[in-house]
Order: structure tokens, then sequence, then C-alpha cells
């Protein structure tokens, strides 16, 4: 144990600027989900939630690798009211020897006609149990506008001001760019673009296709790292609604992902 722990300790500025909440839907269409406007947009951009008007919940897993050091679960909650969308997102990601924990307070609203806006306010805590734990605060904002029936576009950024978590080590900076162009009522497409401060340009893109009612078929790539994605949504009823999805890199493997959501 005290090995893997010394492993993970070396590898921990990756670990930190690498792990986000998941969601399967996002992952199969590539995570280029900064322009969506349904419950996982709690994960990828609070401002899509300004347009939900029903009380909703999401919890979703994602098993990176196939290795079980490498388990991420996300989940979490909306409540509509006349001033706007509140809610809660919880994500946890590790193992034993190290794990990362983030709970936030998730709030969206429209701006005017076309715009929405949203941010988030939240608490991560890393803990490894031969070292201690510490946690910091950090935050998220984001924006969604419609430039018409079929066109969205979507920005969001974490951490905009950096937390130092350890000695030379910073809470990354993230900005997404992208944008959802709606074909038809049975397709659409997502485009993103990914900075993160001290990382390349990530570039993602996806498509949905719904050949049946109950039946969504996702696909979607991504680089740096070059990663396919493919996935499937069912959906059960007016509320529910079940998520699987795989991300696939050609050296480390396939990383497996369910979601569940209720409105």
């Amino acid at each position: 144990m005290r090995i893997i722990t010394l492993l993970f300790l070396l590898l921990l500025p990756f670990i930190l600027h690498a792990q986000s909440p998941v969601s399967s839907r996002a992952s199969a269409v590539g995570e280029a989900a900064v322009a969506f406007q349904d419950m996982n947009s709690l994960f990828f951009n609070q401002a899509g939630l300004a347009n939900l008007d029903e009380l909703g919940g999401i919890i979703s897993s994602e098993r990176r690798f196939l290795s079980d050091a490498l388990n991420t679960f996300s989940g979490g909650f909306l409540i509509p009211t006349d001033a706007g969308n509140f809610g809660l997102s919880i994500n946890y990601f590790g193992f034993s020897a190290f794990n990362q924990q983030k709970i936030g307070l998730v709030y969206a609203r429209r701006l005017f006609e076309k715009a929405t806006i949203g941010a988030e306010l939240n608490v991560q805590n890393y803990r490894i149990p031969e070292y201690g734990n510490f946690a910091v605060f950090s935050m998220e904002l984001g924006l969604q506008y419609e430039l018409n029936d079929a066109l969205i576009i979507g920005a969001h950024i974490s951490n905009p001001i950096q937390q130092e978590l350890v000695e030379d080590e910073n809470l990354s900076t993230r900005l997404n760019l992208g944008l959802a162009y709606l074909v038809s009522d049975k397709l659409s497409l997502f485009a993103e673009t990914e900075k993160d401060i001290d990382t390349p340009f990530r570039l993602k893109a996806g498509l949905e296709y719904q050949p049946i009612s109950i039946l969504y078929l996702r696909f979607g790539i991504g680089t740096a790292p070059t990663l396919t994605n493919f996935g499937i949504g069912l959906k059960i009823s007016e509320q529910l609604k079940i998520d699987l999805s795989s991300s696939y890199h050609q050296q480390l493997g396939f990383s497996p992902g369910i979601s569940i959501i209720y409105n």
C-alpha cells in the first residue's frame, strides 16, 4: 500500500488537473457538453440548467481504463424556483490510498430572452491516509446564448482565480467554449475546445441520433489524449432515462460508464 501511495504522490500534479465529474451522455459525445441543456449541465455548464422547470436528479459512474483505482462517481439534483434554479453537485474520484471529493452549490437563471447564466461554489477535499487531508474552495461560471432555434453557444470557466493546493501546485484553471447544432428533431451535433492553463488545447466533437423515441445513439472523438467515444441512451419513461457509454484509449483501453436521470 505504501508503494501505491508513493506512486500517487509522484503523479499528484497530473491527477489534480485531470479529474472532473462524469456523465455518460457527455462521455459518449466526446465530452463536448458545454452547450447541453439538461441535467448533465450540472457537471459541464451550469447555465444549461436555467432552461429546466422540473425537479430532477442524476447519478453517474465511470471506471476509467477498467482500473479499480480510477473510479469516478458523480451525482446531484436540481430544484427550480421563481428566483432561479438551485442545485447540488457531488463528485468522488480515487480509492483508499488517494481520493478526491468535491461538493458544489449551484445556481442558474435566465439572464434575458436568449441568454442564461450559471455559477457553482465548490469545496474540494483531497485525502491521502498516510499524509493527511487538505481542502480548497473554488468556483465555476457558465454562459449560454441561443443564436436561433437550432444553434446554442456555451462558455464555461473553472477556477478563474487559481487556488493553491500545495506549495508550487495550484488547482487548474480550465476554459471551455463550444456549440450545439440541432440539425433536426432526431440529430444533434456538438463541438468544443478546452484549454487548461497548464496543458495543450483539447478538441472534442460528437453527435447524437435518435432513430426511435426510446433510443439515442451517440459517438464522439477527442484529442490530447486521443479518445474514441460511443454510447446509447434509453428513455424508459418521460421521467426516467438511462445512459451507457465508453471511451477507448489505444494504449490504456476502455472506460465504461453509466448515468441514471430522473425528473
